[in-house]
């Protein structure tokens, strides 16, 4: 087969938000660390304080208003500053806060709470409910006696289940995300040498748990045979990917499905065929951020080869698969 695949997939996911939490205040976040202070936690950690407060998650790459926040060493304290900028690139109020060199985890969360009164104040209030005036009085009170005083039952605290219910429209912290990566794979197992990937992929769900699909394509790779003749395949493949995440780091479950196209060189009869390439295993990897929803991450994954195909020359196997395949795999993701 002398053909070259330049075949990839891209799956796009669509989220669906409510129409309440858009009529909330939202801003970009411009988050950035001095190189005394690359040890603070990551931007992740400051949107999650923020969301916590705020009840829902207010940062979107679009909206009209931007915070800028930043952690710089001085001496030995940290100092965090926020800033807030409208689409008119006009300040609308700065705010510093120093906290010492090793507790960098309090001085995010004291800049959680300065972002969260910068773009939304409300949310530091506790719900308000309306009461009735109370009607005035038509005869003057008559305190009670003490046997009234001494028989009347305690009231009772409120219940949780009498609390109410908390409006459709509000969201945890744990807000819903798209994201969609690139990266370029090493692979071994599934063709007959090491093999180059090129895969592209997108996921729905939160920082903490999402479901993604991935479509990849691999260069061919090739491997001698006997009597001066070599054998080579390349590979299409498609991954369901429910993932979790823990910082920076990630976990997936795989299961794959594909084609595995082969072929021969140099022999008598030389032909091509294909065949169905089915794995199921596991990935983890760490991801990085480099700027603003940008981040760069590396990932290694082990799978069970389900489905293991071989290449013939004449009456014998020229090449299996391995029954366990591998890959490590570099690239970057963005997160909406």
């Amino acid at each position: 087969m002398r053909r070259l695949p330049l075949a990839c997939a891209l799956v796009a996911a669509a989220l669906a938000a409510e129409t309440s939490a858009w009529a909330k205040p939202r801003a970009r976040l411009v988050y950035g660390r001095s190189e005394g202070a690359l040890a603070c936690p990551d931007e992740a950690a400051l949107r999650e304080a923020v969301a916590a407060r705020v009840g829902y998650d207010p940062f979107f790459p679009f909206a009209p208003q931007t915070v800028i926040v930043t952690i710089a060493r001085r001496g030995d304290a940290l100092v965090g500053r926020t800033e807030l900028v409208d689409d008119g690139a006009r300040g609308q109020g700065m705010r510093e806060i120093s906290a010492p060199a090793d507790d960098c985890g309090a001085l995010v969360e004291a800049l959680g709470l300065a972002v969260t009164i910068a773009i939304d104040p409300r949310a530091l209030l506790g719900p308000v409910e309306a009461t009735d005036p109370p009607d005035p009085p038509s005869s003057p009170a008559t305190p009670p006696s003490v046997e009234d005083a001494a028989t009347a039952a305690p009231t009772a605290p409120p219940s949780p289940a009498d609390a109410p219910p908390r409006a459709q429209g509000e969201r945890s912290g744990d807000a819903a995300t798209v994201s969609a990566w690139s990266t370029i794979r090493a692979e071994v197992g599934a063709q007959p040498s090491v093999a180059t990937a090129f895969a592209f992929g997108a996921a729905v769900g939160s920082r903490r748990f999402e479901v993604g699909l991935e479509g990849a394509a691999s260069l061919p790779s090739a491997t001698d045979a006997s009597g001066g003749a070599s054998v080579r395949a390349w590979l299409a493949r498609a991954s369901l990917l429910p993932c979790t995440t823990y910082g920076i780091a990630h976990a997936c479950a795989v299961v794959s499905v594909g084609r595995l196209e082969g072929s021969s060189r140099g022999a008598p009869n030389a032909r091509s065929d294909a065949a169905l390439h089915a794995a199921a295993g596991a990935r983890g990897g760490l991801s990085v951020s480099v700027a603003r929803a940008v981040e760069l991450r590396v990932d290694a994954e082990i799978a069970a080869n389900l489905a293991r195909a071989s290449l013939r020359l004449g009456d014998s196997d020229a090449w299996t698969a391995s029954p366990v395949l591998a890959s490590i795999g570099f690239g970057a993701s963005t997160r909406f």
